[in-house]
């Protein structure tokens, strides 16, 4: 009977050790965690993300290609999402966070852009996505895929070594006359049976207020304007077929991308 009480005290000290090792591994403690796909992580305080996005944007019977990268701060704690797209279209990101799914949205010179996406289970990265839910004249509807991961953009450090080129890289028409002593950056046109489109970037190392202030001046008053503390956007409706929309961004010059529409009548 001695060798039997033990085995079973021995039994029954096992169990309860088990039952306690569980139970300090479910218990919720003083962390919040929220569930993402499946998985539990934690997911607090402020983190940043950055990645890539690409698509495509079309009227009047054609398509582009269009594609750049973005970056946004997620408050885990408030639920909020800020930050910015930039590359062939640019503009803000805002929005919210809510178990694990991102729903945003910024606007760009070709209409407002709704970015929707979700964590990966571990919390790492994230993915998504984008569509415009608001064209702009001219533009048409566009639609595609972004992703990334927790970390900062790296910033293009030969570009910044090499600085603003003192001459225009490329050529082409001009529809609407450049900002003085800018130089051109890129150049851009397409054409189809309804609509001709023409997308410039220029460059100046003068300030972002200069180069709107000199667009207000020389086209009157606009169409649409918006602006943040990165970029001002002009839009300019010229009768009933021609749309441009100016895009002045700060950089490390400023960037102006013009992006001139007129509809064949």
């Amino acid at each position: 009977m001695l060798n039997i009480d033990k085995k079973i005290l021995a039994l029954t000290v096992g169990l309860l050790l088990i039952v306690t090792t569980i139970s300090g591994c479910t218990g919720n403690g003083d962390t919040e965690e929220e569930t993402v796909n499946g998985g539990e992580i934690d997911l607090s305080g402020r983190t940043t993300y950055s990645g890539d996005w690409e698509g495509s944007l079309g009227a009047y019977g054609y398509s582009e290609e269009y594609s750049g990268t973005w970056q946004f701060e997620v408050d885990f704690d408030e639920g909020n999402v800020e930050g910015w797209f930039r590359g062939d279209g640019s503009g803000d990101i805002t929005g919210t966070v809510s178990d694990g799914i991102i729903e945003a949205s910024g606007e760009a010179a070709f209409g407002v852009v709704q970015w929707s996406g979700d964590f990966s289970s571990g919390g790492e990265k994230v993915s998504g996505t984008w569509e415009i839910t608001e064209e702009a004249t001219g533009f048409g509807a566009g639609s595609g895929t972004w992703s990334g991961s927790v970390g900062e953009m790296e910033e293009d450090i030969e570009e910044e070594e090499e600085g603003l080129p003192e001459e225009d890289e490329t050529d082409g028409e001009e529809p609407l006359e450049r900002y003085p002593g800018s130089v051109m950056l890129s150049h851009r046109s397409m054409t189809a049976q309804e609509a001709s489109i023409t997308e410039i970037e220029y460059g100046t190392m003068n300030s972002v207020d200069e180069v709107v202030g000199w667009y207000e001046e020389s086209l009157g008053q606009t169409t649409t304007k918006e602006s943040d503390v990165e970029q001002t956007s002009l839009g300019y409706l010229f009768g009933e077929d021609e749309w441009v929309e100016i895009t002045v961004s700060a950089n490390d010059w400023t960037t102006i991308e013009v992006e001139y529409a007129e509809a064949y009548v």
